[in-house]
């Protein structure tokens, strides 16, 4: 998703990627999720999801493993689940 505004909700069984001028406002279930832009959203991840520099995601977040880079912003809760 890339320079365009979502909304509603997503499931994959791939990697989504959100770009850098993208807001999305969904619920996203997939393997990996990177996000650049901005996410709005209750997300499950089977493997990684990566929160980029000067990425913003609100909502609450169940995924194997959480990385979130220097600048990136995160406001709401996390649980850690087994692949």
């Amino acid at each position: 998703v890339e320079n365009t505004e979502k909304f509603g909700s997503a499931c994959a069984k791939a990697r989504v990627i959100i770009g850098e001028k993208a807001s999305v406002k969904a619920d996203i279930r997939c393997l990996n999720l990177d996000i650049w832009g901005t996410l709005v959203g209750d997300v499950t991840v089977q493997d990684t999801l990566t929160l980029k520099s000067e990425s913003e995601l609100t909502g609450n977040v169940r995924s194997s493993r959480l990385v979130i880079e220097l600048g990136a912003r995160f406001a709401g809760s996390n649980e850690t689940i087994n692949r």
